[in-house]
């Protein structure tokens, strides 16, 4: 998942850092560096989000390979 894919899932839900951190249960720090671009999204980030969102990692891989292709 790129890090702006998770920032993106942030601001669909109108969310800030903190109130995003308390919806997901992801640290606001790791939220911070992870938007800044300072720390990759880790497995368990990516199993949180998918979890959260109810979304399939089929759809995050068609999602990157959209973005790639514009």
């Amino acid at each position: 998942m790129a890090n702006e894919m998770f920032k993106h899932c942030r601001l669909y839900k109108n969310m800030s850092q903190e109130e995003f951190s308390e919806f997901t249960g992801i640290s606001r720090p790791v939220i911070a560096r992870i938007e800044a671009g300072d720390l990759k999204v880790s497995s368990r980030v990516k199993a949180k989000l998918l979890s959260v969102f109810e979304m399939s990692d089929d759809f995050l891989k068609f999602h990157e390979q959209m973005v790639i292709s514009y």
